[in-house]
């Protein structure tokens, strides 16, 4: 599933949520760090939190989150199935 995070947040990239980056400077950030059964994902790029709750300026464009949350709702119909 950490795996999942990493792909998903990547896509989500390209879902119209974050703006374009045509050098994949946030993309090329995301990173997993999968120790036993928890999973950390990381976005090094340092506009990254700018991009996911906004500025006084800008409205959010979250690409984290909604990339999180299909993850944990496939894991839940995963769990679901045992």
């Amino acid at each position: 599933l950490a795996d999942d995070v990493a792909l998903k947040t990547i896509e989500s990239l390209g879902t119209g949520f974050a703006p374009a980056d045509p050098h994949g400077t946030l993309a090329n950030s995301v990173s997993v760090d999968v120790q036993g059964l928890q999973a950390t994902v990381s976005v090094g790029a340092p506009f990254a939190v700018y991009l996911e709750l906004g500025t006084a300026k800008m409205a959010p464009r979250p690409f984290l989150l909604p990339a999180a949350q299909q993850v944990f709702d496939r894991a839940e119909e995963m769990i679901e199935v045992f």
